[in-house]
Formats: structure tokens, sequence, C-alpha cells
């Protein structure tokens, strides 16, 4: 009797591990601002209670234009069925320091994206993300 119950239950417990999904995010693009700046792009995977970092593009050098690009491999675990990644920036454009984020979709699927941001000019907020990106 018991080992038709593993036998039931095996196939429930493979399947639930191999739910685990990664994906491939490669995100760039420009940062502006009308004055010198510096930044630091940080990709992201968001879980629950603590962000998967993944990789960073950082410039301190004070310039009006950044490009930057962030790559890696996203990773969510076995009860998701979806990767959510996102990035933060953390920026010196018309401050001292400042964070935001951008959010991509849940998906399933690789992500190749260009992103432009206008620093000054942008719907971002602060986000929990920012308080981990330090």
């Amino acid at each position: 009797m018991m080992l038709k119950l593993v036998f039931l239950i095996l196939p429930i417990l493979v399947g639930t591990i191999t739910c685990a999904k990664t994906v491939t995010v490669v995100v760039s693009g420009k940062l502006t601002c009308s004055k010198n700046f510096t930044y630091t792009v940080k990709l992201w995977e968001e879980d629950k209670y603590t962000h998967d970092f993944i990789r960073l593009d950082k410039s301190d050098v004070p310039a009006e234009i950044g490009h930057y690009y962030v790559y890696g491999r996203a990773h969510d675990g076995w009860f998701e069925s979806d990767v959510e990644p996102f990035i933060s920036v953390e920026h010196t454009c018309g401050t001292e320091k400042v964070c935001v984020c951008h959010f991509f979709p849940p998906t399933s699927e690789d992500i190749d994206e260009e992103l432009d941001i206008d620093l000054e000019h942008n719907s971002y907020k602060y986000c929990r993300g920012c308080s981990q990106a330090h």
C-alpha cells in the first residue's frame, strides 16, 4: 500500500520540481539628464522577501548621457510559474542620489529589450527593490 502511494505522489513531486523557470534577460539603453550624473543599473529577479541580484552596470564618470547594459539568467523556484525581472536605477540626476525601478511583465520567455530613460521626466517610482539595492 505504501509503495502504491509513493508511485502516485512521485510524478507530482517531479512535476513540481521541474516547474522552476530560468530565462535569459538582456536590458540595454540610454539614460539622459540635462546635468551631469552618475548611475548604477542593477538587474534583479523579484521575490517575495529578498530579490535575487543578477548583475550591474555602473558609471562613476559624470555625464549627461549614460549607456547601460545588464544581462543574466533569472531563475524562479518550484512554486513559481513565471520569472519577474526588474531593474533598479540609482542615479544622481537632479539630486544627490535617488533610486527608481522598472518592472517587466512576469514571463517564462527570454527578454531582450532596449529601454531608454529620461531621468528627469519619467513616471518611475522608488520601489522595495531600491532598499535592497544598496
